[in-house]
């Protein structure tokens, strides 16, 4: 029987990511494996005779995929899953790291218990109020299923490696003379005027392929025209907004609801508060600030009016000149000081000097407006909204473990499942891969109809989560295989790549006509004028220029300057199909100060640190290169 989870779902997943993203970076660069042995022949790679395990592979893959989820905002593209480009990094990242520790164990780099003891002891990941927490460091661990020590096991291996490649890098220097020179090329300015040779204006140029050189160009690559792969599914969807629309709450419930939830129904205390600050300036003393409060303090118990005070002294502008009124502040609005001194006060009192991060404060308390019990009329809609939710989520929980269970004693049938939790089964036309319409729109559905066990088992899908409070479970009902398309088929999309191939052709060629006849001297309106191009002068842009196409930018930046007052040229080709003509007319450096960024510290450090990685992964490169690999491919293929 599956374990219940209902908390699983219920739990924050954020932090659970968050605890995870932090300590595993030990067990994603080098030691994933290191604690967990091969299983017999399941191992997908062997480096230098030592085996990579299957279980490692899946728990290196399960983090790639969870890091690139989180890049594409939650939802990788359906073409990324499918393109094995995930599970290849997973594998080199555990090649790379066995390479790496190989290395380390030849080289003698070792540590001992202490290092890893202090190590554990300064990760902020198991700090609780700024100290390490034992229990933390436990629970943090166990949530992800790994151990005290399969973690200090795994940092055993990972350091080593670390102190090894540290060597490297922190190796590397940068002069002063060098950094000036990167300084130069980055702060570099260059003069860009270009125009548009545009596909729209020469696309009715272009003739119509015949109907024999389609035939001749299928016939040399038919093999790339073909149907894809499909399949039709049958799904059972599980979503809590569908629960809701049938929750009903009555009357007696949300008056039940009001006496339970009563003591947390009330509007909070807020204060009417005034102040006057004065600032702790940099330059000045913070004895002197403290002297001038002190001495608006007297003043103020002389008789002084607080709001005169205000406007003529108090440093925040915003406030002073509506004599020193914040307005209404609650509790965890201010810096802790300051509301502990106003909620201390009573009413029309002024308190003591205060001293905040903002400086020194005299807080006057105008008014109280104490917590009052919100009325049942006024949150009946507020609790009724609340109830709906509880009873949806209640529902939702239960019928997701029923969902599991059902589906997991019956993997062969969903029929079933479909009763026991009564879900109305659902169904689908011929989806592809590359299919984003309908259930296809979620990529954990596409790769799981196209996997082993679904397509070719037979077997129900494990319940995919698709959402918040969503989840599908599905079944192959019909396959149809990859088949090459027949000339009938595949005409139109010749056609259109032909046609493509001649408009590039015909405009990459007058753009380079256009180049011909700028370097020979004509007038670069004229040419522009030829082509019904706009021509835009963009004047001196920097590398880091946001209003140019990049496209553009970086071309301009590789173009040789001007020489002699003699402008340069080029033509390149946009990803839309357009081609620019770009000129580059002068070519320019900033000055700047002795003190400029080329003879800054920290600037020299970082192309120190930049310059060590490189020479870091080119000895790393070399390394890999000479260590004897192979990849256990029946195995990758199975999973």
């Amino acid at each position: 029987m599956l374990l219940s989870i209902r908390d699983r779902f219920k739990k924050s997943k954020w932090l659970g990511y968050t605890v995870v993203v932090i300590i595993s970076i030990p067990f994603v660069l080098f030691g994933i494996g290191s604690y967990l042995s091969s299983d017999g022949n399941q191992h997908v790679a062997v480096v230098n005779g030592n085996e990579v395990s299957l279980a490692a592979y899946e728990q290196s893959y399960a983090q790639q995929r969870f890091r690139m989820t989180q890049a594409f905002g939650g939802k990788l593209p359906a073409t990324l899953l499918n393109s094995g480009l995930i599970q290849q990094q997973a594998l080199e990242a555990l090649i790379d790291q066995e390479v790496l520790r190989g290395e380390a164990k030849e080289a003698g780099y070792a540590v001992t218990d202490k290092l890893v003891r202090d190590y554990i002891l300064k990760s902020r990941a198991f700090h609780n109020e700024g100290a390490f927490d034992k229990a933390l460091y436990q629970q943090q661990l166990y949530s992800i299923g790994s151990s005290p020590a399969a973690y200090e096991q795994t940092l055993r291996q990972s350091l080593p490696t670390e102190q090894m490649q540290a060597g490297i890098v922190d190796s590397a220097f940068f002069t002063q003379q060098e950094a000036k020179l990167i300084s130069a090329l980055q702060q570099q300015q260059r003069s860009l005027t270009y125009f548009i040779v545009s596909s729209k204006a020469t696309e009715k140029q272009i003739t119509e392929p015949s109907d024999a050189e389609l035939k001749a160009y299928f016939d040399a690559n038919g093999s790339a025209y073909i149907h894809p792969e499909q399949v039709q599914l049958e799904y059972l969807e599980l979503n809590i907004d569908a629960i809701s629309s049938d929750i009903f709450v009555s009357d007696e419930e949300v008056q039940a609801f009001y006496e339970e939830q009563k003591s947390t129904l009330k509007t909070e205390e807020k204060r009417r508060a005034a102040h006057i600050l004065i600032t702790i300036d940099e330059a000045g003393s913070e004895q002197a600030a403290l002297q001038k409060i002190t001495e608006i303090k007297e003043k103020l118990v002389a008789g002084a009016d607080f709001g005169e005070l205000a406007r003529e002294h108090s440093q925040d502008s915003g406030s002073a000149l509506q004599a020193g009124d914040l307005g209404m502040v609650a509790r965890g609005a201010m810096v802790a000081p300051f509301e502990e001194a106003l909620f201390s006060l009573s009413e029309n009192g002024i308190s003591e000097p205060v001293k905040t991060e903002f400086g020194y404060h005299l807080i006057k308390l105008n008014q109280i407006y104490p917590a009052t019990q919100k009325v049942y009329e006024e949150v009946k809609n507020e609790l009724i909204n609340q109830l709906k939710v509880n009873k949806a989520e209640t529902a939702f929980f239960d019928k997701a473990e029923l969902l599991a269970n059902e589906s997991f004693e019956n993997t062969d049938n969903l029929d079933i499942v479909a009763e026991a939790v009564d879900l109305t089964k659902q169904l689908t036309g011929w989806l592809t891969r590359a299919d984003q319409s309908g259930v296809a729109q979620y990529p954990e559905v596409i790769e799981a109809a196209f996997s082993e066990d679904v397509l070719k088992e037979r077997h129900n899908s494990q319940v995919l989560e698709v959402g918040q409070n969503h989840l599908i479970v599905l079944r192959v009902t019909d396959y149809k295989p990859e088949t090459p398309k027949t000339f009938d088929e595949a005409k139109s999309d010749i056609r259109a790549s032909l046609k493509s191939e001649r408009l590039r052709q015909v405009l990459k060629q007058q753009a380079e006509k256009a180049v011909a006849s700028l370097i020979s001297g004509q007038p670069h309106q004229a040419i522009a004028d030829e082509y019904d191009a706009e021509l835009i002068g963009k004047g001196f842009v920097s590398r880091q220029d946001e209003e140019v196409n990049p496209q553009i930018l970086s071309a301009l930046f590789k173009m040789p300057k001007p020489n002699n007052g003699q402008a340069t040229y080029q033509s390149i080709s946009l990803n839309n199909g357009d081609q620019a003509v770009l000129i580059l007319s002068d070519v320019r450096v900033p000055e700047s100060s002795d003190e400029g960024q080329g003879q800054d510290t920290r600037f020299r450090a970082q192309m120190a640190q930049q310059s060590g990685n490189v020479d870091f992964s080119v000895w790393f490169d070399y390394l890999k290169s000479q260590a004897s690999i192979s990849r256990n491919q029946s195995v990758l293929s199975a999973n």
